[in-house]
């Protein structure tokens, strides 16, 4: 398969079931032994080919029975239910980590058990210079992210 021309950029936001600083960043086995992630972005630009996916939003759910090196990892695949079916088709294809991308390719590589991609509202809040952020998807997930507690807040 070739390899599309694709670019994204925006936010992305990620919450795992481990204590503050994710071990699996570092190589290191997780909190609780097993890995469950949500990961969402908003795309403020980007496309895939000739598909513009401005404004999207999609999210992931990630499941490691240990270390997210370790691989045989699952992941179900969220676009959101704006999306059109080319928008989700080029999000669905980024995902297979054959068009490039680090992120894609070893996430990819790591969750060889793919669950699909679902359709759904996504709820993508942030606010960077806060350093805080929310992510909910209807029955599967919601989580908030912000500093460690004690972690100074930037002068407003």
């Amino acid at each position: 398969m070739a390899e599309t021309n694709w670019s994204i950029s925006g936010e992305e936001l990620a919450s795992c079931n481990c204590d503050w600083g994710c071990p699996c960043q570092f190589n290191a086995v997780p909190t609780k032994g097993n890995c469950d992630a949500l990961v969402a972005w908003r795309i403020d630009k980007g496309h895939f080919g000739g598909t513009s996916l401005d404004g999207i939003v999609f999210a992931c759910v990630f499941s490691f029975p240990g270390a997210v090196h370790e691989g045989n990892g699952k992941i179900l695949v969220i676009v959101d239910d704006k999306a059109t079916a080319e928008q989700r088709e080029a999000i669905e294809a980024l995902w297979t980590g054959q068009h490039g991308g680090a992120a894609f390719e070893i996430f990819s590589s790591v969750a060889p058990n793919k669950l699909g991609t679902v359709s759904s509202p996504i709820e993508f809040e942030s606010d960077r210079e806060a350093r805080v952020g929310k992510i909910s998807v209807p029955g599967v997930g919601e989580t908030t992210v912000g500093p460690r507690l004690g972690t100074p807040r930037p002068a407003p």
